[in-house]
Parts: C-alpha cells; sequence; structure tokens
C-alpha cells in the first residue's frame, strides 16, 4: 500500500479550496494507492467549514491544521510535519486536478526513479485578456522524465525522506517574500536527488482578473529574480565581493540583450513581451543581490 500525503497550504480561498478538494475526491488511483488530505489554514479559520464539509463525506482521510502568522513557508512546514505517507503531493488551493493527475505523478517517479515530480499547471482565465497576454502565462511543458527547473510546489510529488535532508524544510526566512519552495527543490538537486517533469499529470490554475495583467506579470517576474540571488546567497552561504560583482556584471549584461530583442521584436508583441519578462527578471536579480525583496503575492 502507498499512502500519498496531499499538502494543501490555504489563505482565504474558500471557493478555490472547495474546488480543489472535489478534484482530489475524483482522482483515479491504483487499488494500492491511498490518500490523505492535510489542509493548513492561514488565515483560520476561514477554511475550516470547507474542510471540515468535505471532510464528512471524502472516501479519504481529511484533516485540518492552523498556522496563524503570515509566513508560506510555516504553513508548509506544518503541513509537512503532519504528513504521515510515503510520498507528499503538493498541490495550491487555486489549482484543480485532473482525475488521472495524482497516479500520472507516482507512475512517473516509479518509471524514472525520481525523487520529485513536477506537473504542468495550466492557466485557466476568469476574465478575458489580451490575446498577445495569454500565451505569457503558459508554462513550457518537457517530456515525461525531462530534468526539472521546476522548482515550484504547485503539482509536486515529493519521497518523504527528502524533507529530512534539508532544515524546515521551508525556510522561513521567504515566507512573506515567497521562494521557499524554489530554495527546497535547490538544495534538493544540490543533494544529488533526482527531479524531473511528468508532461501530463496536470493541474488548472485559476488566474484571477486581478493578476491577468502585464503589470502584475511583471513584478512576479522582477520577484523571482530577487528570489533567484537571495536563493544563490543562501545555498553558497555567503558570497565574495568578487561573487557579487560577477553576479550583478551577468544580470547587467542581460539586461542589454534582453532590451535590445525586446526592441527589436516591437512587431510581435507576445515576443517582446516574453524578452521583457526575462529584463525584469535580472533587474530582480540585481535588486536582490542588493538585499531588495518584495512580498509575495498571496
Amino acid at each position: 500500500m502507498t499512502l500519498i500525503s496531499v499538502c494543501v497550504a490555504t489563505y482565504r480561498r474558500p471557493d478555490g479550496l472547495r474546488e480543489l478538494l472535489e478534484s482530489l475526491e475524483a482522482q483515479e488511483l491504483d487499488e494500492s494507492v491511498r490518500l490523505e488530505i492535510l489542509v493548513v489554514d492561514n488565515d483560520p479559520p476561514s477554511a475550516e467549514t470547507v474542510v471540515r464539509d468535505h471532510g464528512d463525506r471524502s472516501r479519504h482521510l481529511v484533516r485540518y491544521f492552523t498556522q496563524p502568522e503570515p509566513n508560506i513557508s510555516l504553513t508548509r512546514n506544518v503541513a509537512v510535519a503532519a504528513a504521515e505517507g510515503d510520498l507528499v503531493w503538493f498541490v495550491d488551493d487555486d489549482e484543480i486536478a485532473e482525475p488521472q493527475c495524482g497516479q500520472r505523478l507516482l507512475d512517473a517517479m516509479r518509471d524514472f526513479d525520481a525523487d520529485v515530480v513536477f506537473g504542468p499547471v495550466l492557466p485557466r482565465f476568469e476574465a478575458p485578456l489580451a490575446d498577445w497576454l495569454r500565451p505569457l502565462y503558459e508554462r513550457p511543458v518537457h517530456a515525461t522524465g525531462h530534468p526539472s527547473e521546476a522548482h515550484r510546489t504547485g503539482n509536486t510529488l515529493v519521497k518523504a525522506p527528502a524533507f529530512e535532508l534539508v532544515d524546515g524544510p521551508f525556510d522561513a526566512e521567504y515566507g512573506v517574500t515567497g521562494g521557499s519552495d524554489g530554495l527546497l527543490f535547490r538544495q534538493l538537486e544540490a543533494a544529488g536527488l533526482r527531479l524531473i517533469d511528468s508532461a501530463d499529470a496536470c493541474v488548472s490554475e485559476v488566474v484571477p482578473a486581478d493578476r491577468a495583467t502585464w503589470a502584475w506579470l511583471r513584478q512576479r517576474m522582477r520577484r523571482q529574480g530577487q528570489n533567484w540571488a537571495r536563493q544563490t546567497v543562501t545555498l553558497s552561504g555567503g558570497v565574495t565581493t568578487s561573487e557579487t560583482v560577477a553576479m550583478s556584471g551577468k544580470a547587467v549584461v542581460q539586461l542589454v540583450l534582453w532590451s535590445g530583442a525586446a526592441l527589436l521584436s516591437w512587431r510581435n508583441p507576445t515576443e517582446r513581451g516574453r524578452y521583457l519578462m526575462r529584463l525584469w527578471t535580472n533587474i530582480g536579480k540585481l535588486e536582490g543581490v542588493a538585499g531588495v525583496t518584495s512580498r509575495r503575492d498571496g
């Protein structure tokens, strides 16, 4: 028997959480696979009624926890500490899992002897948006078994022993900025674990109207750059002045290159947007090297 602990950190999304729980209820799993669903409420008790109501009629064990401090890292850590499964499946409270998602993640892990498997997260828009902007929300989907660079918790299956390799395992210093998941998976990769993608273990992610804008996307890329720089410093245990100069210099060169590419792509707004996203990521890297951080957006 294989027990998968589904870890859900939730914050003021009762409707999204309800949809997620229903999609977990509909998972098509081999008879040898069981789920336990662990929901950690970071705004207690706003999610309690949704979780209790679902648990009363679920075929899975559903458990409710609270973590009141505004810190996503601490919230995820509560879920990991409570998990009793052989495997941990992270799913976000604004995602809906396709019926075969969990089994396909597990199959990929077994077939490729992987320690971590990332499934695709497909955008689902609440409101219409410009045609040029829509493709910028689409993350690349690689063949199953491809070495992954995803480094995020949305729709990710992890062998439970991996968490013993890292303190936390999510670093609380990243709790209000985001990036603790990226740091964790970079740490596991550095420890020699195998991280792969699964092409067909899909969830859809709701993109609300206030996030379906260029301004929001630009800020997300900037924050990702900040977090990447911070993670690099954390992984190395600190950087010397010469290393800081080298990181900054590389980011500046990238800024110049992506600025030029964006100018040359003025006829194609989607292509220009992709180059500008890279530009803003490098602006964020420069800020991160300088110690600038931005709060995560929920």
